[in-house]
Protein backbone atom coordinates (compact mmCIF):
# COMPACT_ATOMS: atom_id res chain seq x y z
CA UNK A 1 0.00 0.00 0.00
CA UNK A 2 2.85 2.37 0.82
CA UNK A 3 4.46 1.67 -2.55
CA UNK A 4 1.16 2.24 -4.38
CA UNK A 5 0.55 5.52 -2.57
CA UNK A 6 4.07 6.69 -3.37
CA UNK A 7 3.72 5.76 -7.04
CA UNK A 8 0.32 7.48 -7.32
CA UNK A 9 1.65 10.68 -5.75
CA UNK A 10 4.71 10.66 -8.00
CA UNK A 11 3.28 9.51 -11.34
CA UNK A 12 -0.52 9.74 -10.98
CA UNK A 13 -3.25 7.17 -10.35
CA UNK A 14 -3.12 5.97 -13.97
CA UNK A 15 0.45 4.78 -13.37
CA UNK A 16 -0.77 2.50 -10.57
CA UNK A 17 -3.50 1.04 -12.78
CA UNK A 18 -1.03 0.52 -15.60
CA UNK A 19 1.40 -1.19 -13.20
CA UNK A 20 -1.36 -3.57 -12.10
CA UNK A 21 -2.36 -4.40 -15.68
CA UNK A 22 1.23 -4.99 -16.79
CA UNK A 23 2.22 -6.90 -13.67
CA UNK A 24 4.99 -4.47 -12.75
CA UNK A 25 6.98 -4.81 -9.53
CA UNK A 26 6.64 -1.54 -7.62
CA UNK A 27 8.18 -2.66 -4.35
CA UNK A 28 10.62 -5.41 -3.35
CA UNK A 29 12.41 -6.15 -0.07
CA UNK A 30 13.67 -9.35 1.55
CA UNK A 31 16.71 -11.05 3.06
CA UNK A 32 18.42 -14.23 1.91
CA UNK A 33 21.41 -16.31 3.00
CA UNK A 34 24.20 -18.01 1.02
CA UNK A 35 27.05 -20.41 1.78
CA UNK A 36 29.93 -21.88 -0.20
CA UNK A 37 31.59 -25.28 0.09
CA UNK A 38 34.75 -24.13 1.85
CA UNK A 39 33.68 -21.17 3.99
CA UNK A 40 33.09 -20.90 7.73
CA UNK A 41 30.59 -18.07 7.31
CA UNK A 42 27.00 -17.54 6.21
CA UNK A 43 26.45 -14.39 4.17
CA UNK A 44 23.21 -12.50 4.79
CA UNK A 45 22.04 -10.36 1.88
CA UNK A 46 19.49 -7.56 2.01
CA UNK A 47 17.33 -6.78 -1.02
CA UNK A 48 15.84 -3.28 -1.31
CA UNK A 49 13.70 -1.58 -3.94
CA UNK A 50 15.28 0.84 -6.41
CA UNK A 51 13.20 3.84 -7.44
CA UNK A 52 12.44 3.69 -11.13
CA UNK A 53 13.12 7.23 -12.30
CA UNK A 54 15.57 8.86 -14.67
CA UNK A 55 16.65 11.51 -12.16
CA UNK A 56 18.05 8.98 -9.73
CA UNK A 57 21.53 7.96 -10.88
CA UNK A 58 21.13 4.47 -9.42
CA UNK A 59 17.53 4.13 -10.57
CA UNK A 60 16.40 1.30 -12.78
CA UNK A 61 15.62 1.95 -16.43
CA UNK A 62 12.94 0.13 -18.40
CA UNK A 63 13.78 -3.56 -18.36
CA UNK A 64 16.45 -3.05 -15.72
CA UNK A 65 16.69 -4.12 -12.09
CA UNK A 66 13.88 -3.05 -9.77
CA UNK A 67 15.87 -3.98 -6.67
CA UNK A 68 19.45 -4.30 -5.50
CA UNK A 69 21.12 -6.79 -3.17
CA UNK A 70 23.79 -5.81 -0.66
CA UNK A 71 25.80 -7.88 1.83
CA UNK A 72 24.48 -6.92 5.25
CA UNK A 73 26.26 -9.35 7.60
CA UNK A 74 28.58 -12.37 7.78
CA UNK A 75 27.75 -14.99 10.41
CA UNK A 76 31.01 -16.62 11.48
CA UNK A 77 31.28 -20.25 12.61
CA UNK A 78 34.06 -22.44 14.01
CA UNK A 79 33.90 -24.91 11.11
CA UNK A 80 32.92 -25.00 7.44
CA UNK A 81 29.16 -24.47 7.02
CA UNK A 82 27.54 -27.11 4.82
CA UNK A 83 23.79 -26.37 5.09
CA UNK A 84 21.34 -23.61 5.98
CA UNK A 85 17.59 -23.38 6.52
CA UNK A 86 15.20 -20.50 7.19
CA UNK A 87 11.54 -20.27 8.12
CA UNK A 88 9.03 -18.22 6.17
CA UNK A 89 7.75 -15.28 8.19
CA UNK A 90 10.20 -15.83 11.05
CA UNK A 91 13.62 -14.23 11.48
CA UNK A 92 15.34 -17.53 12.30
CA UNK A 93 18.16 -19.28 10.51
CA UNK A 94 19.84 -22.65 11.07
CA UNK A 95 23.43 -23.30 9.96
CA UNK A 96 24.91 -26.80 10.05
CA UNK A 97 28.67 -27.30 9.96
CA UNK A 98 31.13 -30.03 8.97
CA UNK A 99 31.67 -31.25 12.54
CA UNK A 100 28.00 -31.89 13.35
CA UNK A 101 27.03 -28.60 15.03
CA UNK A 102 23.86 -26.66 14.20
CA UNK A 103 23.75 -22.99 15.20
CA UNK A 104 20.45 -21.14 15.58
CA UNK A 105 20.59 -17.47 14.57
CA UNK A 106 17.86 -14.88 15.09
CA UNK A 107 17.46 -11.59 13.26
CA UNK A 108 16.74 -8.64 15.54
CA UNK A 109 15.70 -5.19 14.32
CA UNK A 110 16.76 -1.92 15.92
CA UNK A 111 13.41 -0.50 17.04
CA UNK A 112 15.02 2.89 17.64
CA UNK A 113 16.30 3.25 14.07
CA UNK A 114 13.62 2.95 11.41
CA UNK A 115 14.65 1.16 8.24
CA UNK A 116 17.84 -0.28 9.73
CA UNK A 117 18.74 -3.86 8.66
CA UNK A 118 18.34 -6.83 10.98
CA UNK A 119 21.28 -7.81 13.15
CA UNK A 120 21.67 -11.59 13.36
CA UNK A 121 22.61 -13.01 16.77
CA UNK A 122 23.61 -16.55 17.75
CA UNK A 123 20.97 -17.96 20.12
CA UNK A 124 22.08 -21.53 20.82
CA UNK A 125 24.03 -24.48 19.43
CA UNK A 126 22.80 -28.05 18.91
CA UNK A 127 25.41 -30.82 18.97
CA UNK A 128 24.81 -34.39 20.05
CA UNK A 129 28.56 -34.89 20.61
CA UNK A 130 30.57 -33.56 23.56
CA UNK A 131 33.87 -31.78 22.93
CA UNK A 132 35.91 -34.22 25.00
CA UNK A 133 34.83 -37.19 22.84
CA UNK A 134 37.53 -38.49 20.49
CA UNK A 135 36.79 -39.92 17.05
CA UNK A 136 38.80 -41.12 14.09
CA UNK A 137 39.04 -38.83 11.05
CA UNK A 138 36.88 -41.16 8.97
CA UNK A 139 34.20 -41.07 11.69
CA UNK A 140 34.31 -37.27 11.90
CA UNK A 141 33.69 -37.03 8.16
CA UNK A 142 30.26 -38.62 8.73
CA UNK A 143 29.15 -35.98 11.26
CA UNK A 144 28.72 -33.08 8.81
CA UNK A 145 25.22 -31.55 8.74
CA UNK A 146 24.32 -31.72 5.06
CA UNK A 147 20.62 -30.80 5.29
CA UNK A 148 18.24 -28.96 7.61
CA UNK A 149 14.52 -28.21 7.76
CA UNK A 150 12.25 -26.46 10.25
CA UNK A 151 9.12 -28.30 11.45
CA UNK A 152 6.80 -25.42 12.30
CA UNK A 153 8.47 -22.88 14.57
CA UNK A 154 9.18 -25.25 17.45
CA UNK A 155 11.26 -28.06 15.96
CA UNK A 156 13.75 -28.84 13.22
CA UNK A 157 15.33 -31.88 11.56
CA UNK A 158 19.03 -32.29 10.78
CA UNK A 159 20.46 -34.77 8.29
CA UNK A 160 24.11 -35.87 8.37
CA UNK A 161 26.65 -37.08 5.84
CA UNK A 162 26.59 -40.51 7.45
CA UNK A 163 22.82 -40.85 6.88
CA UNK A 164 21.62 -40.08 10.43
CA UNK A 165 18.50 -37.97 11.11
CA UNK A 166 17.80 -36.06 14.31
CA UNK A 167 14.77 -34.05 15.46
CA UNK A 168 15.48 -31.14 17.82
CA UNK A 169 13.49 -28.73 19.96
CA UNK A 170 14.32 -25.23 18.68
CA UNK A 171 13.96 -23.69 22.15
CA UNK A 172 16.17 -26.14 24.02
CA UNK A 173 15.84 -25.44 27.73
CA UNK A 174 15.70 -21.68 27.12
CA UNK A 175 19.06 -21.00 28.79
CA UNK A 176 21.23 -18.23 27.32
CA UNK A 177 24.18 -19.33 25.13
CA UNK A 178 23.10 -22.93 25.63
CA UNK A 179 24.55 -25.95 23.83
CA UNK A 180 21.90 -28.66 23.44
CA UNK A 181 23.35 -32.18 23.45
CA UNK A 182 20.18 -34.26 23.47
CA UNK A 183 17.82 -34.50 20.50
CA UNK A 184 14.12 -35.39 20.77
CA UNK A 185 14.40 -38.21 18.24
CA UNK A 186 17.54 -39.83 16.83
CA UNK A 187 17.46 -42.12 13.79
CA UNK A 188 20.91 -43.63 13.32
CA UNK A 189 21.43 -45.05 9.84
CA UNK A 190 18.13 -43.66 8.55
CA UNK A 191 19.87 -43.61 5.17
CA UNK A 192 22.86 -45.59 4.00
CA UNK A 193 24.51 -42.48 2.51
CA UNK A 194 24.52 -38.69 2.85
CA UNK A 195 21.17 -36.96 3.50
CA UNK A 196 21.07 -34.30 0.78
CA UNK A 197 17.61 -32.81 1.29
CA UNK A 198 14.83 -32.62 3.88
CA UNK A 199 11.40 -31.20 3.03
CA UNK A 200 8.66 -30.58 5.59
CA UNK A 201 5.59 -32.71 4.90
CA UNK A 202 1.94 -31.74 5.11
CA UNK A 203 0.18 -31.80 8.46
CA UNK A 204 3.05 -30.46 10.56
CA UNK A 205 1.48 -28.38 13.33
CA UNK A 206 2.85 -25.12 14.66
CA UNK A 207 4.20 -25.35 18.20
CA UNK A 208 1.62 -22.76 19.35
CA UNK A 209 -1.14 -25.22 18.52
CA UNK A 210 -2.42 -27.57 21.21
CA UNK A 211 -2.28 -30.43 18.71
CA UNK A 212 1.14 -31.71 17.70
Amino acid sequence: MAAMTKKAAKEGSNAVQRAAQEGQIISCSCDFATITGASRSVKIWSVTHVDNNDDNEGGSSEGGNVAEAKLSQKLEHDNVVESVATMSGKSMLLAGDRMGCVTLWKGVKNVFKRGSPKVWQSIRVFNWRHKHELHKIKECMQFGITSLSFLGDGFFVSGARGGDLRVWNVNGSGAKDETVHKELIGLSGAHSTEVTSIITGRGVMESSSKEK
